[in-house]
């Protein structure tokens, strides 16, 4: 039964919510969990035809989560958003991600109704992996607050969001104590996050198997699932050619982060591209040192060069330089390690969970609330030359050189090789 005076939130999540794994869904939980524990009337909703009758084991009782596919009138997601909103009239939206905003378009009767979108990873990259997105929430963008992960992330949003109202929300990290100031040494160096193509192992090792020849006795250790196979089984041939069996070891996905992070001497993160890299947070929360890329977003948030850990160009050599830096200078990783736990508090639930009230009671009471941003300044790796590192990507076969005609990343450019010379097409945009 819904109390008279609560003010109802609608939140509008993922496809794959009942999965129950990944940080988006962890992050859906916490934050209607929040909403509701502080007296609002959540609904949490998404969209599957996989199945009817789903659960998220993560969330609290009083949040109603609801599937709004329906087999018997089988009626869009944008009608049956539509449909929903109307009738239950909420005083919020929340949508989880771009798509979401763009897929329900709401009708013009409901615009006056706020509305936050949450971008959970740098905001170009959405526009990148979709060229109509841009277009489309332009045309549905109304009475609208976003919500981005870092301030320099502000610089990256399509011009007519930045002109409007947008709130800087990093997420939360469990703090896993850091003093480590006691600490022996255990020679181990530790990567914590799950491990894909874009997370640079393959780089990584590269760089520990310059190190490894004058200290024979250090120990890397990858914690987190692998994706896709074919990854792994890249990495497993990149440390037999680079004669790492004994030195590299995967040790899969663990829930105690607090217990395994306590054995590891300091940390590596050699992601190319990240949102807000979770993983990296937690061994920093732990009191570990971390080298990372400088060209990576979120890393370079997190990482502060010379004071919690190092940030290196894309430079195998130099990113086993500050690896022997580390493993050579037990003084610094004691000063860094106090520093990243410092730093890394900033980050603890408390603190971002009451940003989060802030802002919604600031929305439903209709008080305008944004953050003033500067131009950003931090070089990031464009995201072609991303989707170049991908260690497998496709390479062309050799008759693909004297002909070939291919999509790129973005849906509405069009490549054509002739005799190698590439020629891209951009297609005019048309309503849709």
């Amino acid at each position: 039964m819904v109390t008279k005076n609560k003010k109802k939130v609608v939140i509008f999540a993922q496809e794959n919510l009942c999965r129950n794994t990944g940080g988006s869904i962890t992050c859906t939980a916490v934050l209607s969990n929040l909403l509701s524990d502080n007296g609002y009337d959540v609904k949490c909703i998404y969209y599957s035809s996989a199945s009817t009758e789903g659960t998220l084991d993560l969330l609290n009782d009083e949040v109603e989560l609801i599937n709004l596919y329906d087999k018997k009138d089988k009626m869009s997601f944008c009608a049956s958003s539509n449909k929903f909103v109307e009738k239950y009239k909420p005083d919020l939206i929340i949508f989880f991600f771009p798509h979401l905003y763009a897929q329900a378009a709401l009708d013009e009767k409901l615009k006056n109704i706020p509305r936050i979108l949450m971008f959970h990873s740098r905001p170009d990259w959405y526009f990148a992996a979709d060229a109509y997105m841009e277009y489309k929430l332009k045309r549905l963008y109304e009475n609208t607050t976003s919500v981005i992960l870092f301030d320099s992330y502000h610089s990256l949003l399509p011009k007519f969001i930045q002109d409007a109202s947008v709130i800087t929300i990093p997420n939360a990290v469990s703090q896993y104590g850091g003093d480590r100031t006691n600490e022996v040494e255990h020679k181990k160096i530790v990567f914590f996050s799950r491990i894909d193509p874009y997370k640079g192992i393959d780089f990584l090792l590269t760089a520990f198997s310059l190190v490894i020849n004058k200290y024979p006795d250090w120990q890397l250790d990858l914690y987190g699932d692998i994706e896709p196979v074919e990854y792994k089984q890249k990495l497993q041939r990149i440390i037999k050619k680079l004669k790492l069996e004994n030195n590299v070891f995967f040790k899969g996905f663990v829930n105690n982060a607090t217990d395994t992070l306590k054995k590891y001497d300091f940390a590596v993160f050699p992601s190319y591209f990240e949102g807000f890299p979770i993983g990296l947070l937690e061994m920093q929360s732990a009191g570990l040192p971390c080298v990372g890329l400088e060209g990576c977003s979120g890393v370079n948030e997190l990482i502060i060069d010379k004071y919690n850990g190092f940030l290196v160009p894309k430079s195998s050599r130099e990113f086993a330089r500050k690896i022997e830096k580390l493993i050579k200078d037990p003084d610094m990783r004691k000063r860094f390690s106090a520093n990243a736990y410092k730093e890394a508090r900033k980050y603890n639930f408390d603190a971002v969970s009451q940003k989060w009230l802030n802002v919604v009671q600031d929305i439903v009471d209709n008080k305008h609330n944004s953050t003033i941003y500067v131009k950003s300044v931090k070089r990031l790796f464009d995201i072609p030359e991303i989707m170049k590192m991908n260690p497998l990507k496709k390479k062309r076969k050799w008759y693909q050189y004297i002909f070939a005609i291919t999509k790129s990343n973005r849906r509405l450019h069009i490549n054509i090789t002739i005799f190698g010379l590439n020629v891209t097409i951009k297609r005019r945009i048309v309503n849709v």
